[in-house]
């Protein structure tokens, strides 16, 4: 809705159906995935959430978090608390990772 400016983003944040699930893994023989290609950089961290983090917790606010903490594991713990603190009942997942473009062997 927000895409097709049915909604505002403040309006997105608090909408009745924002839990609505519009497609899922498993329900259909075919599935129709969104995607979107990035061109990272080197320490780039990326995040994958579920809604029990973004429902608590604001990204925005937290960016310190992402240049203070070297630990993914601190830095995914911290915003776990958070969002269970804030009042989280649902599940909170949060997957991280840290992009490097070093052509070096491991």
């Amino acid at each position: 809705m927000l895409e097709e400016g049915k909604i505002t983003q403040e309006e997105m944040n608090n909408h009745p159906q924002k839990n609505i699930i519009t497609r899922a893994l498993g329900t259909a023989s075919q599935v129709n995935a969104d995607y979107y290609e990035i061109e990272l950089k080197d320490n780039d961290i990326i995040l994958l959430c579920t809604d029990g983090l973004s429902n608590h917790v604001d990204l925005n606010q937290n960016v310190e978090l992402f240049y203070s903490i070297e630990s993914l594991d601190e830095i995914a713990s911290i915003l776990g608390k958070k969002a269970l603190d804030d009042g989280g009942v649902d599940n909170v997942t949060i997957v991280m990772a840290k992009y490097s473009c070093a052509t070096e062997k491991r």
